[in-house]
């Protein structure tokens, strides 16, 4: 209210109109809750509304008609987008206007989800500037905004489809700003008087909690079905290749120490490079063990979204969340009595950490949304490509976690330390062809040494990407070297004295000191990159394009090296930039 009249004593009467709708709106939800008689009085003294500003609280006849109907639009269960639809074409009607968006917000950004005369890939690629503007300000500030003659405001002036008269209405939920609706008149002057914008507030008030509500089901929906997908891609690997193969001394050491391991049900950590085969390591440790014929489930840390895991591990009560309307099993009962798997682990956040320290410790759990307790007896097996003791150090990974996890442990060395095991490898998949596609086929000696010198960075998940490429390549029986399209090796030393040099020591191990500072490869090559670039900053989604690791893990490397001076962060969450600190200016 103060801003409004700063506003009209700055001779900016639109600006007023704009704040006094704020403070009325801050006023409302100040004495929501009390007696009519007495809310009205003290929202009128909180925020006095000038009478030729006074929204009359009737609607009209067929006003009421609308909104009756739309509220049965709102109960029929439609989907997200075509409920926007709904609503927004329920509004333009409803108002007069002659167009009309709807948009939601999407982190930072205020989206356009339906449409009525206008492109929505128009404005989500911004070529509708003064619509975009109308949203945000609704929709990230929370402000409603009407211009009787839109053409006088330079801000709301631009773009190929000017309007003349234009209101935007914030939408609100529980849980805060929800998004904005936008309609205009791009003809007619002073279209929408008290009567439109007192509907177009009732409108926001109905359709807020219902469009939320549509929402969480449609994010929930879409990424129970990217988890689905990341189990299938799991179960179809370890379906496909559930032997080990390899006979240097360190598979051999592997496969004692999973006939040791076993016999035992002590919580066991695999450690190794992407794509070194933690997964069948893990199947083998279940089906030696006395729980063989019990189930084995899979659960992959990094490739549940965040918002999802603790209800995949735990389980949720009928309405334990919005869309939650039955009770579903966790994968901790789902593996009762057998073993669960923990892929990558190291990518969990710590507030998960401590719900799963808290389940290992009791052996028993909480679903999401309920109050009973479910005592589960499952074998705990973990695998990650990061060093956890570097995480601890770090402060991304609980150190009593650690504790839980690494009774036993078992590290898979890269298959650039084992090339003895590379043909035995490369047999193994071409024969896994041939029983697909009828016909057996070779390597010749070229080939053959093609495959020894390689560096193998993507370990044997390359090498089988690899053979089954040339084998859809070459028409012919003997695959050679030219089929195989393998990256050039790095400059350095030869493959033998590369691999005495490296043979036992895995890359998760490897550490570097940058002003006596311990960073990884990732962190070292971001130094390299800063400084042989020349570039002065960058973001964490930039990191994680450069190094191919998911925000989360970008996010912990980034803050190690703030940490140390290395970097300095300007801004904050998914908008903060990371700058070259003093020890590396």
């Amino acid at each position: 209210a103060a801003r409004a009249q700063d506003a009209l004593v700055a001779g900016s009467p639109q600006e007023a109109s704009i704040e006094r709708a704020a403070a009325r709106t801050a006023a409302s939800r100040l004495v929501e809750g009390l007696p009519a008689g007495l809310a009205a009085g003290l929202a009128r003294a909180v925020a006095p509304i000038p009478d030729e500003e006074a929204v009359p609280l009737a609607l009209a006849p067929d006003q009421d008609l609308l909104l009756s109907m739309l509220g049965r639009v709102l109960n029929s269960g439609l989907g997200l987008e075509p409920l926007c639809q709904s609503v927004l074409n329920a509004i333009v009607q409803g108002c007069g206007a002659e167009r009309g968006v709807l948009a939601l917000c999407e982190g930072e950004r205020v989206v356009a989800r339906a449409g009525q005369g206008f492109d929505l890939l128009a404005i989500r690629a911004g070529e509708e500037p003064a619509v975009q503007a109308a949203l945000d300000h609704a929709g990230r500030e929370g402000l409603s905004a009407h211009l009787a003659d839109a053409t006088t405001r330079p801000r709301f002036a631009r773009g190929p489809s000017t309007a003349r008269s234009i209101l935007c209405v914030p939408l609100r939920s529980e849980e805060g700003l929800l998004g904005a609706i936008y309609v205009d008149d791009p003809r007619t002057p002073g279209q929408f008087r008290q009567e439109e914008r007192a509907l177009a507030g009732a409108f926001a008030s109905l359709v807020a909690e219902p469009l939320a509500r549509s929402r969480a089901r449609s994010t929930r929906e879409g990424e129970l079905t990217r988890l689905a997908a990341a189990y299938r891609e799991t179960a179809r690997e370890l379906g496909s290749e559930q032997v080990l193969i390899g006979r240097s001394p360190g598979m051999r050491t592997i496969e004692r120490l999973i006939q040791r391991y076993g016999a035992t049900s002590a919580p066991v950590t695999i450690l190794g490079e992407s794509g070194t085969g933690k997964e069948i390591v893990a199947r083998a440790l279940h089906t030696t063990g006395a729980r063989s014929d019990k189930p084995f489930i899979v659960l992959n840390c990094a490739a549940v979204p965040e918002t999802l895991i603790e209800s995949e591990l735990f389980g949720v009560e009928k309405g334990g969340y919005t869309g939650a309307d039955r009770s579903r099993q966790g994968l901790f009962e789902l593996a009762h009595t057998g073993t669960l798997f923990l892929d990558e682990v190291g990518d969990m956040s710590l507030e998960m950490q401590a719900k799963l320290l808290r389940v290992l410790e009791t052996g028993e759990l909480r679903p999401v949304g309920g109050r009973r307790l479910v005592k589960v007896d499952v074998r705990i097996v973990s695998a990650t490509h990061h060093d956890l003791r570097e995480l601890v150090r770090a402060g991304s990974f609980r150190e009593d976690l650690l504790y839980r996890l690494n009774v036993l442990r078992v590290e898979i060395p890269p298959l650039r330390a084992r090339r003895e095991d590379v043909l035995l490898l490369a047999s193994h998949f071409l024969e896994a062809r041939a029983e697909a596609s009828g016909r057996l086929q070779t390597l010749t000696a070229g080939a053959v040494e093609a495959l020894l010198s390689h560096p193998w960075p993507g370990n044997v998940r390359e090498l089988k990407n690899v053979i089954e490429r040339a084998c859809v390549l070459e028409p012919n029986l003997e695959i050679g070297p030219e089929r195989l399209h393998l990256d050039p090796a790095p400059p350095g030393p030869t493959p033998a004295s590369a691999l005495s040099e490296h043979a036992l020591t895995p890359a998760y191990h490897k550490t570097f000191e940058v002003q006596g500072v311990a960073l990884n490869r990732r962190q070292r090559r971001l130094v390299e990159h800063l400084r042989g670039e020349k570039i002065s900053s960058l973001t964490n989604r930039d990191y994680c394009a450069l190094v191919d690791v998911s925000e989360r893990t970008g996010l912990r490397d980034l803050t190690h090296l703030v940490k140390h001076g290395l970097l300095v962060r300007v801004g904050r969450r998914k908008g903060a930039r990371y700058e070259i600190g003093p020890e590396l200016g």
